[in-house]
This record gives C-alpha cells, structure tokens and sequence, in this order.
C-alpha cells in the first residue's frame, strides 16, 4: 500500500488517529478479574479503535506501517510504501536501535511529513 492509496480511502482518512501510538494502543497487561472489568476493557478497546500508523523495525529496516485497530480487539497492521530518513530518526529519538526489532512511535517530524503527504 502507498501513502496515495491511503490518502484516497475514506474509511482509513476518516479514522486515521495520531494520537495512539504502539505503546498507548497496548493493553497486553490489561487484566479481567470481574465482569465489571471485562466492560471496562470493552469501552477501551472501542476507545482505541481506528487507525494509526508507527515505525516498524524488522531486519535493521525502519519502515512505516498503518495498524487497524478493530473495536473488538482484533486488528491488523501493513506495511506502507514510503521511503524518508526520517524513519530511522524517529526510533533513534523513541530510545530504539535500527537493530532491535520492535514498533515505535512517530517523531513530531515525521508526523508533520506525513499528514502534508495527506493533506491533514
């Protein structure tokens, strides 16, 4: 997927999130102990439904991928094509390493890059 296919599909424009990130989308330390907190991780979980891309890291590659978070938990992520310096910037500035495998956050740069692609 490219930036131009995302940039002209209405449902992810429409639920694009930057405000949710790998860490704050997690809730893999959530715990059910009662119904009353198995309502409550179904009001976060709708809470955190949409889209929202970050910065994967996989092989000493920094590429950005779109994640859909699904209201009921499930989701999925893609990796887009896109191309920037400012990939490996954001892991450096998240605390990462091109060498460590994980998700990262956005950089404040990269975000701005992004959403002038989209015209956000």
């Amino acid at each position: 997927m490219k930036l131009e296919d995302i940039k002209n599909n209405k449902e992810i424009m429409g639920k694009l999130r930057w405000d949710l990130t790998p860490q704050t989308a997690n809730i893999g330390s959530y715990e059910v102990n009662s119904p009353e907190d198995f309502e409550r991780l179904k009001q976060l979980l709708k809470s955190l439904e949409g889209y929202y891309f970050y910065v994967d890291v996989w092989n000493c590659q920094a590429r950005l991928a779109l994640m859909k978070n699904d209201g009921d938990g499930g989701g999925r992520s893609e990796v887009i094509d896109f191309d920037s310096p400012l990939l490996r910037s954001a892991v450096y500035q998240a605390g990462g390493s091109i060498t460590t495998s994980g998700w990262y956050p956005l950089s404040t740069r990269l975000m701005s890059l992004l959403k002038r692609r989209l015209e956000v």
